[in-house]
């Protein structure tokens, strides 16, 4: 029930957004210039392997890249020994 959520909802917007590194983002630091970017290249038979799963089970596929992304910034900060909630 959505309306059972809502107190959980509340606190989650209410709480401070936990940090995505060691330390606040510094926008004198923190530019284009120093961003990295990695990339990741998966095989063609895997990648058809989960479009044809996401399709069979009804997966839209910015659902599915919004968990993984989730899924690897909570695995990103359990590394780094940050809460991941």
């Amino acid at each position: 029930d959505i309306a059972a959520q809502r107190d959980y909802w509340v606190r989650q917007l209410c709480a401070p957004d936990p940090l995505l590194g060691s330390r606040l983002a510094d926008p004198a630091r923190d530019t284009w210039a120093s961003l990295r970017l990695t990339d990741v290249v998966t095989a063609s038979v895997t990648t058809r392997g989960i479009l044809r799963r996401l399709d069979g089970a009804g997966i839209e596929m910015r659902d599915f890249l919004l968990t993984a992304l989730t899924l690897t910034l909570a695995s990103w900060r359990i590394e780094r020994r940050q809460p991941a909630h």
